[in-house]
């Protein structure tokens, strides 16, 4: 007899494809020499063959027990016994272990009908197929190797870190392309993510303190069907450890401390603890990234003796402290003039600032050239606008000076600059394409001194604002006519009217609309989450953290983008702007003009359904060259909210909390799970 194993022992079924073109013979099935194809008739069910547990155990002489209110089929002999459920892919082996069938457990005309694989590898039976003849045979012997599937490094217990090893048949090894490791839970069956591998290596990650769980070793074909897959019910009880790594005991760093935790669990929120040895005053430093590292300095000139621990917290609110690492840290000052650069030509206003890394009680700005030297401007901290006077022409320099608590005072390099002499009026309060549709603040900046101001509007109808000579003025759009203007400051000086230069505006005096509902808050997550839990199917990014940050974005679906003009609503739960598959829509972002941030509109993408909304997101997250340390991890809501910031998404250090709070506060994470 031909033994075909490739197409029934791999897979968890030696069931067969069906040809639907050629007639096939009924299935025939024996089993240690008998035949009992008349009482133990196969099943095709979605074009594989299933057939009967209870005849073929009993056949084989093992006892078969049916638990009615558990749904379990029990499968005994001297040797142990073996326990599946209906509708379930996993089975329990005599020895605690667990297979994974691709497809579960069936009941079918009140027979339960399993893949052949439960039997052979439950009871270390031989399977063969005959084609020709459609016969399974199935009798005492050693199952073939190349179609075994063992996991090394299971064992009863796996309180931290645990690295696996797969090791398949050339059989099975030939068809998975990435393996998948499940926290799974004994009673319900369903299981999350914790690790994922395209090779034959796998890491474990303790997440919650839980006191048995099984761990799952899933492995799937190209197409993410699938193949196989084994575990065991282990002790998952968590043995923390917390440890601070980039700096050892007593060392002395200069610059930057470097650090980085080191925990043998996943926490959903990280922070430092600084002490300073010699005054006892700590600072604790919250919302840190637990994967990635830390930068730690001291103000610019000093340096101390400190004292650093970690504080994680895990899934459950559980606080676990490190060991303190005690060291030197001295940092150099760093002390710059910033807002011009060396030759820089200089023909308007510019905003000068300092750079530093320590405190100061004064800070100085100073102009000067090979005759003499100018103080501009002294005040406590902070930028200076610097507009030169119409006489300044020529080569200067600028430079900065602060005063320390000590009394030391420093100096910054010298900038070189060139200085284009002349008059100069600058407009502020709006630019270029801004929008006024309420109360704006209009002012001007000018190197010459005015005595009188007015800002001049001409567009739908023409009309002159009185404005306050050096402050700001409110201009009302109120019973102004709708449309685009131009408009200009001007000013009237002892040496005559200065104007500003021209820009073009809208006033828009109709209704406005702003973010809309798209659905009853307390609809959103009914609404919404079959789009997730389907986005996880298909590219395995956790549907916990897409409806977080939909969540997040649009406040549950209260303020989802609509154009301001037309009150056409975008469908766009992720904010993400451009132009989407039914165009755009008009909203608000700022820009700045002379100094000034003012608000323009700006286009958003625009959906024909909320379907369109939640794919282009993930197609964003997905082919974007910069979050692939989020695709990395995206499996995992935790480590994947931290990800997605680091990769960019989000400037606000608390973005990752935020996600981790609603998923946690709302029990999101039971979308995440996967049934077995």
């Amino acid at each position: 007899m031909k033994r075909v194993s490739k197409f029934l022992l791999i897979f968890g079924i030696v069931f067969l494809s069906i040809t639907k073109i050629y007639a096939r013979p009924k299935t025939k099935i024996i089993v240690n020499g008998n035949d009992i194809t008349d009482v133990a008739q196969s099943v095709n069910k979605d074009d594989r063959i299933l057939v009967p547990i209870r005849f073929i155990s009993e056949a084989l002489n093992k006892e078969v027990n049916y638990i009615d209110y558990s749904k379990e089929v029990v499968i005994s002999d001297v040797s142990g016994k073996m326990t599946l459920q209906i509708g379930s892919r996993l089975i329990e082996l005599p020895n605690g272990e667990y297979i994974l069938s691709d497809v579960p457990a069936q009941l079918i005309n009140d027979r339960t009908y399993v893949p052949v694989r439960v039997i052979a590898e439950s009871f270390n039976m031989a399977v063969s197929y005959d084609f020709p003849t459609n016969t399974v045979t199935i009798e005492n012997g050693t199952p073939n190797p190349d179609d075994s599937y063992q996991i090394q490094g299971l064992e009863d217990v796996a309180r931290t870190i645990q690295n696996y090893t797969i090791i398949p048949g050339k059989n099975i090894a030939s068809r998975i392309v990435k393996s998948n490791l499940f926290i799974v839970d004994p009673i319900t069956k369903k299981g999350i993510i914790n690790g994922k591998s395209t090779n034959l290596s796998i890491s474990y990650t303790p997440i919650k303190a839980k006191d048995f769980s099984i761990i799952l070793i899933a492995s799937y074909d190209k197409n993410g069907n699938i193949v196989t897959g084994r575990g065991k019910k282990v002790s998952t009880k968590l043995v923390p450890e917390v440890s601070l790594e980039g700096v050892t005991e007593g060392a002395v760093v200069n610059e930057k401390a470097e650090l980085m935790p080191k925990m043998n669990f996943i926490p959903v929120s990280l922070s430092y603890t600084v002490l300073d040895n010699n005054t006892g005053n700590a600072k604790k430093y919250e919302n840190k990234d637990p994967f990635a590292p830390w930068q730690f300095e001291v103000p610019g000139g000093e340096s101390r003796n400190v004292q650093v621990t970690i504080n994680a917290i895990d899934i459950d609110g559980n606080n676990y402290i490190s060991n303190p690492v005690n060291f030197e840290i001295q940092t150099s000052r760093r002390f710059a003039l910033t807002g011009v650069k060396q030759n820089e030509v200089i023909n308007k206003t510019v905003k000068l600032n300092v750079n530093r890394n320590f405190d100061v009680t004064s800070t100085r700005y100073y102009l000067g050239n090979a005759v003499g030297e100018t103080l501009l401007k002294e005040k406590p901290y902070g930028e200076f606008i610097f507009n030169p006077s119409e006489d300044l022409n020529g080569s200067y320099y600028l430079r900065s000076e602060v005063t320390l608590p000590s009394g030391e005072i420093l100096s910054s390099d010298k900038v070189n600059v060139t200085i284009k002499g002349g008059r100069r009026l600058l407009l502020q309060g709006v630019g270029p394409n801004a929008v006024i549709t309420g109360d704006t603040q209009l002012s001007y900046d000018s190197n010459l001194e005015a005595k009188s101001v007015k800002y001049i509007f001409n567009g739908p109808q023409s009309f002159t604002v009185t404005g306050i000579i050096g402050g700001k003025t409110k201009f009302s759009p109120a019973n102004r006519k709708s449309g685009t203007y131009k408009i200009y400051a001007e000013i009237e000086t002892n040496k005559g009217t200065l104007k500003s230069d021209v820009v073009s505006v809208k006033i828009h005096n109709e209704k406005i609309f702003g973010p809309a509902p798209i659905v009853p808050k307390n609809k959103f997550i009914e609404e919404f989450s079959p789009l997730a839990v389907e986005a996880m199917k298909k590219t395995g990014m956790a549907a916990s953290i897409q409806m977080a940050q939909a969540i997040l974005e649009t406040g549950w679906g209260q303020y989802v983008p609509v154009d301001k003009y037309t009150g056409r609503i975008s469908r766009n739960l992720f904010g993400i702007k451009g132009k989407g598959s039914a165009g755009s829509i008009i909203s608000n972002t700022w820009e700045e003009y002379n100094g000034v941030l003012y608000r323009i509109d700006d286009y958003f993408r625009a959906y024909n359904s909320v379907n369109e909304s939640w794919n282009d997101h993930k197609k964003l997250l997905l082919t974007k060259e910069r979050y692939q340390i989020f695709r990395d991890v995206m499996f995992d809501y935790i480590r994947g909210a931290y990800a997605i910031r680091r990769a960019g998404y989000a400037t606000d250090s608390g973005y990752p909390g935020k996600l981790i709070k609603i998923i946690n506060d709302n029990n999101l994470r039971k979308l995440d799970e996967v049934s077995f």
